[in-house]
């Protein structure tokens, strides 16, 4: 069981786009790449971010779309009939929410 004392506050970014998210990070990394831990509530004011990083177009394949109904992030899968969510998943650490995106898929590496 993960605890926040086993996360370190950082900033994650994806592709070197210069968009940098906070984040609190693992020992555990995904064949060399970050697998950062997100607060709910800086994921929700980082929305704007999120969608630039993501490519809210759709051009990288991928869109990232917020659900009004849960109010909760997810990626559509332009390549996989547009099925939402497999790479976004919610966690309860120490009582408080977390997201994770993109774990094992996606190239997250901190940022000074």
């Amino acid at each position: 069981m993960i605890t926040k004392l086993d996360l370190k506050p950082g900033t994650v970014t994806l592709d070197d786009l210069g968009v940098g998210i906070p984040a609190l990070l693992p020992d555990q990394r995904w064949n060399g790449w970050q697998c950062p831990y997100f607060r709910l509530e800086d994921v929700r004011a980082a929305r704007e971010s999120f969608i630039s990083l993501f490519g809210g177009d759709g051009d990288d394949g991928v869109r990232f779309h917020w659900d009004a109904e849960t109010d909760l992030p997810s990626i559509v899968s332009l390549y996989d009939d547009g099925e939402e969510g497999e790479e976004v998943s919610t966690m309860e650490i120490d009582g408080e929410t977390f997201v994770t995106i993109g774990w094992g898929g996606y190239c997250w590496y901190e940022v000074e």
